[in-house]
This record gives structure tokens, sequence and C-alpha cells, in this order.
């Protein structure tokens, strides 16, 4: 095991509110939308809206990892200004997250870190 950096997430109802309120929303692809506003606390919180229609907890959980994994990757390889990021993901097919790869799921958040730095 390597020594993982632990990274901070949004915990409260109301940092989620004030996020879907006041952020900005990118679409980068037909089924994420993920939200982000500048924060003063120096460093970027995360947060990911998974609903039952996604999938069972077995697919929630594991796009959730996917979701800390690349994050984590992306803020140790780049410096990134601070923020707070909701990724959401939309409903869609039954078993279209079930059937979604790791490739096209990282090319997607990918894609949004693009467009953010437009």
């Amino acid at each position: 095991m390597g020594n993982k950096q632990q990274l901070e997430t949004l915990k409260s109802r109301s940092d989620f509110q004030k996020l879907y309120e006041k952020g900005q929303r990118v679409y980068p692809s037909h089924w994420m939308i993920v939200n982000v506003c500048k924060n003063n606390q120096d460093q970027v919180r995360c947060g990911w809206t998974l609903a039952r229609y996604v999938g069972t907890a077995v697919t929630r959980n594991r796009l959730k990892r996917w979701c800390r994994e690349f994050l984590r990757k992306k803020l140790a390889s780049t410096n990134v200004r601070p923020m707070d990021i909701n990724i959401v993901f939309k409903r869609k097919d039954k078993e279209f997250y079930k059937n979604l790869n790791h490739d096209e799921f990282n090319k997607t958040i990918d894609r949004f870190f693009k467009k953010l730095d437009k």
C-alpha cells in the first residue's frame, strides 16, 4: 500500500446546496454534470451525487472510487486552484453505468478539467 493523499470531501447538505445555487455547471458528457465553485479554504473539496437509479450499491461505490482515484492523481500531478466540485450522474438506462468502462470515465472527467481551464 502506497502513501495515499487524503482527499477532502464535501459533507454537509449546505455545501452541496451552495454549490448548486452559486456554482458553475459544466457538461462534459451526456451522462455527467459537474458543479464547480471557488472556495476560500485553500484546497480542493469534492463530492458526488449518485442516486439509486444509477445502479446497485456495487456500481455506485465503483463510480465513487473512480472519482477519488482520478482526483487524487490530478491533484498530485498538477496545481489545481482551490474549488469545490460536485460530480452528478444523470439518469440513464438501467445498465449504462454498470457497463461504463474506466477509460471512458477518465476521458469524461479529463474533458471537464480541460473545459474548466478555458
